[in-house]
């Protein structure tokens, strides 16, 4: 993953639990390191072991981290100087619910080697309901997805109601029922 989600989740732990917290999570998570150059590629395996360090740390499961992370990165990624490439969603969270590929091939433009996810709307239950299936070359991060979804509705100044619906009977997508007002 790219340095930038590292250097959120470094600034989440700050932001949450203090330098010392942040000190504590490096040594149980056994990542020494203390900046990560941004757009660099860097194994996920750093990224996991933040996680797993920030869990053992706090006392919350690792989902609850990523949870807290999804609903973290939007606002992160905004004072990061994304705060551009973000207002590209589109004006209403329906409409940026469509554009979320559209914004991860804006990010591979600008970001060589970019594994991104992908998403689709399976189905338009009404004009502020949907189906949506996420898929990604890395398992594990469907608590961050829920986080990310409400933290979209924030953006646009709504209540986000995200619920994880499981794996698809294909087994190569999760699904997801997200509703707003």
């Amino acid at each position: 993953m790219y340095g930038l989600i590292n250097m959120a989740i470094k600034q989440l732990v700050i932001d949450n639990i203090g330098e010392a917290g942040w000190r504590e999570v490096q040594e149980k998570s056994q990542v020494k390191q203390n900046y990560f150059e941004l757009l660099t590629v860097y194994d996920d395996d750093i990224t996991y072991k933040l996680v797993g360090g920030a869990s053992e740390v706090t006392g919350k499961k690792p989902e609850e981290i990523l949870h807290l992370f999804g609903s973290y990165w939007i606002e992160f990624a905004a004072n990061a100087g994304y705060e551009p490439l973000l207002n590209l969603f589109g004006p209403t969270l329906k409409v940026c619910l469509f554009n979320l590929n559209k914004m991860h091939d804006q990010m591979g433009a600008m970001m060589p080697g970019l594994i991104p996810p992908e998403f689709e709307i399976e189905k338009e239950i009404s004009p502020t309901e949907f189906l949506i299936l996420y898929r990604s070359k890395r398992v594990g991060l469907t608590a961050m997805v829920s986080g990310l979804l409400e933290a979209l509705g924030k953006r646009y100044q709504l209540k986000v109601e995200v619920n994880y619906l499981g794996r698809t009977e294909d087994n190569l997508s999760d699904r997801f029922h997200i509703k707003w007002n």
